[in-house]
């Protein structure tokens, strides 16, 4: 007699696919996933986002002193594989200005030391060092998130004030380093104590020949890019007290705000009187900014006429699978472990803090430790595919989230369309200005200055937090930014210690 196998039987989940589970969320979602009702926001959400990242991450690489070509590159693996172990429906990583720099400058520290100023060694060894560094700072991730320390680091070692002091010196960093690319001479790299200082006196002592051509296409690049904002929210706020006034129709329905029909009265976007969702779309400003300005300089040959720098040659086609670490490198690991232990932990609270707070806006969780072990992983498999750090980007989940994206979908549909431009469109950018490139930098540091507005709240509430602020903001300035990073931690704790002792010696 064949025997009948019950439901419950066929159903229940095996105790190791639970556990495989937990490791790997995007089996928890992905049968889950309503491809009726959500591929439609994703779709949309992904191709806006495709619009951000392409010029934000080439951007980007120029920050961590690599060609740009890496930046689309650092765009493709990573987001692939954070949407397979991340628990947030909205965060995408990949290129962030803060950790580019930081990695920027970790890499040349280490690659100065060893190597002669023969350039196309140089350059070699900078591009191997990226990539074992960018090994182990993932490795440490996935450490840690064994030892689950996530959140015993956030708590004591890097608590929000000293995030938020090295954050606005490192803006400081950011702007200064786009100061060849913008007024168009040749800056020399300043180490030790004051170097920021001496920067900004030889740039101004030799204020006199800065090429104005050069000056005036970054500055007009930035205008255009404040001018498009802009116009954009005038627009928007015109639509606003339009919709208030009558019904708009589909006929009729600007271009800001795509029509998807509502099949669920549940859905978090607004609903119109007509039964459908608007999903409103950020404009793609910068990437207008750079069509506009690379056509300009290809049609009236400005690299040659005013000798503007541009981007040059993009290699199409995706990069060979590399080793960024061999048995021989093992002593040389033991040199990056300073460096790849601050950018770890860096890019994790970077990328924790953005996962969390679009969670609180969408209302759902994302586990601290599985974020982790995402960022962890991406950042270590994509080392072997000419990747650097991985970290969360508010810019780019913002433009996910506004856009009505609804899952890692909306990522993983954007870089689909990354993967396109590598492997056909490259040479469209060749006559890319460095001095526009360099104005999309300094617009993307206006989100990291905007955290100066937390001194004074810290200032009125908590003393301790504004002077941890302070002191890790002027360490930062005065020697360099990782050093910020260190007194800050030292401060930390001494004020952690200091105030358990206080609170343990007064009176109930």
């Amino acid at each position: 007699m064949v025997r009948r196998w019950r439901r419950s039987e066929v159903s229940e989940p095996l105790p190791i696919y639970s556990r495989v589970k937990r490791w790997v969320p995007l089996l928890e979602w992905l049968p889950k996933y309503n491809w009726k009702l959500d591929f439609t926001y994703d779709l949309v959400a992904g191709l806006t986002y495709s619009t951000v990242v392409i010029p934000q991450s080439m951007a980007y690489a120029m920050l961590a002193k690599l060609p740009p070509v890496y930046g689309l590159y650092s765009s493709i693996m990573p987001i692939f594989l954070y949407s397979v172990f991340g628990t947030s429906r909205h965060l995408v990583g990949g290129t962030f200005a803060l950790i580019s720099m930081m990695l920027g400058e970790a890499v040349t520290s280490i690659v100065r030391t060893r190597v002669d100023s023969n350039m196309e060694e140089y350059e070699e060894e900078f591009l191997r060092t990226t990539l074992r560094v960018t090994f182990l700072v993932g490795v440490i991730q996935i450490l840690f998130s064994f030892m689950n320390i996530g959140k015993y680091i956030t708590k004591y070692l890097l608590p929000d004030p000293l995030v938020s002091g090295f954050t606005n010196a490192a803006a400081i960093y950011i702007v200064t380093s786009q100061f060849q690319n913008l007024f168009g001479i040749q800056v020399p790299e300043y180490n030790g104590v004051f170097s920021l200082v001496k920067t900004w006196g030889y740039v101004i002592s030799r204020i006199q020949h800065v090429d104005m051509a050069t000056f005036l296409l970054g500055s007009i690049s930035i205008v255009s890019i404040l001018f498009l904002r802009a116009l954009e929210s005038k627009v928007r706020e015109w639509l606003n007290r339009f919709q208030n006034n009558q019904e708009i129709d589909d006929e009729t329905r600007p271009f800001l705000e795509v029509p998807v029909t509502s099949q669920v009265s549940n859905t978090k976007n607004t609903l119109n009187e007509n039964g459908s969702t608007g999903i409103k779309l950020p404009l793609p400003d910068i990437l207008l900014v750079i069509i506009f300005y690379t056509t300009v300089t290809w049609l009236f040959r400005l690299d040659q006429k005013f000798n503007i720098s541009v981007i040059g040659y993009i290699p199409s086609g995706f990069p060979s699978p590399t080793n960024p670490v061999h048995f021989q490198d093992i002593p040389d690991i033991l040199i990056h472990l300073k460096e790849s232990f601050l950018l770890a932990i860096i890019a994790y609270v970077m990328t924790i803090s953005i996962g969390k707070n679009f969670a609180k806006k969408d209302g759902y969780q994302v586990d601290g430790n599985q974020e982790m072990f995402a960022l962890g992983i991406s950042t270590a498999i994509s080392s072997f595919f000419s990747s650097y750090v991985s970290c969360g980007s508010l810019t780019r989940t913002s433009v996910i989230h506004t856009s009505g994206g609804k899952s890692q979908i909306s990522a993983f549909i954007g870089t689909l369309v990354v993967c396109g431009i590598l492997l056909s469109l490259t040479s469209l950018f060749y006559y890319l200005p460095k001095a526009v490139l360099a104005g999309v930098i300094l617009m993307a540091c206006k989100s990291l200055f905007l955290q100066l507005s937390e001194v004074t709240a810290y200032w009125k509430h908590n003393r301790t937090q504004f002077f941890i602020w302070l002191i890790t903001f002027i360490a930062a300035i005065t020697v360099k930014a990782e050093f910020g990073i260190a007194v800050g931690m030292v401060v930390s704790i001494i004020g952690l210690i200091l105030e358990t002792l206080y609170k343990s010696q007064t009176p109930l």
